[in-house]
């Protein structure tokens, strides 16, 4: 389920938004189970709707997400996004952006990955920051950075080893021929 709301102020040359958006995709309350109720994201693109960071598919999650965007100018587009994100069920694993359940390590543990149901569903936040410019009618470069602030749920699957928060930059052209 994905309910979304948002206001474009249209009368102002900027043309400033804000939105807010809140994903759900449902977690099993038995992984090990002969019957799986996660959600299974057949069409995935999950760049544009859970982080720039790709941490995330839609299965097993809870993202809230803020996105506030202007356009200083005709060719330029700005664009600040925050994400709030939880595990939907302890009880289930993260899944990567290509659907694939994290793993590894012993349950509880804090040496990795496992399906822990006594760890916390905060998985982290995550706090993007892209440019666009159009150059020419066929030509854009964007420029992103992000940042991953990590959860207790991260902090308590990586005890051991340890974690850090995460940073992530990147430079785009895209050409339209």
């Amino acid at each position: 389920a994905v309910v979304q709301g948002g206001y474009t102020w249209t009368e102002n040359t900027w043309q400033p938004r804000i939105g807010l958006v809140y994903s759900y995709a449902s977690g099993s309350k038995n992984a090990a189970g002969s019957t799986s109720q996660t959600f299974q994201n057949m069409f995935a693109t999950t760049h544009l709707h859970y982080g720039y960071m790709d941490l995330n598919s839609l299965q097993n999650i809870d993202d809230i997400r803020v996105a506030c965007t202007c356009k200083p100018t005709t060719t330029t587009s700005v664009a600040l996004e925050g994400h709030l994100q939880y595990l939907d069920k302890t009880s289930d694993s993260w899944y990567n952006v290509a659907g694939v359940a994290r793993a590894g390590g012993t349950a509880n543990a804090g040496n990795g990955y496992a399906i822990s149901p006594s760890f916390s569903r905060d998985r982290g936040k995550e706090l993007d920051f892209v440019v666009s410019w159009n150059v020419l009618p066929s030509t854009q470069i964007e420029v992103g950075l992000s940042h991953y602030y990590r959860g207790d749920y991260i902090k308590q699957s990586l005890r051991i080893p340890g974690s850090k928060d995460a940073s992530y930059c990147y430079v785009q052209l895209t050409l339209t021929l």
